[in-house]
């Protein structure tokens, strides 16, 4: 009986680790597509307003829905002057929409 339990055990064991859900990618997906849209965005503003200065500004970027939206995070108490804001498609990754905030 115990040489029959042990080679049982272990079937049983492998049939449940095998038909168990893989890890969820779902996260992992997230993740490239928002290092992708973070990617665009900023290629974009550097190729179409080269003049922006980001000094003292964060990257920041939000879910919105069906897209991302990418900006620069003024810092502190800083008065004036907006920044762009770059709309970026999560499934094709690319730019959507462009506007500037005041």
């Amino acid at each position: 009986m115990k040489k029959l339990f042990l080679p049982l055990f272990a079937c049983l064991f492998f049939d449940f680790a095998l038909a168990a859900d893989p890890p969820s990618s779902k996260e992992e997906s997230v993740d490239v597509s928002k290092s992708c849209a973070i990617k665009k965005a900023e290629n974009f503003i550097v190729e179409k307003n080269p003049r922006f200065d980001k000094t003292d500004r964060k990257p920041a970027i939000e879910d919105d829905g069906k897209n991302w939206k990418f900006y620069y995070a003024s810092a502190g108490l800083m008065i004036g002057g907006g920044g762009p804001v770059v709309i970026i498609d999560k499934k094709t990754c690319e730019v959507v929409k462009v506007y500037y905030e005041q």
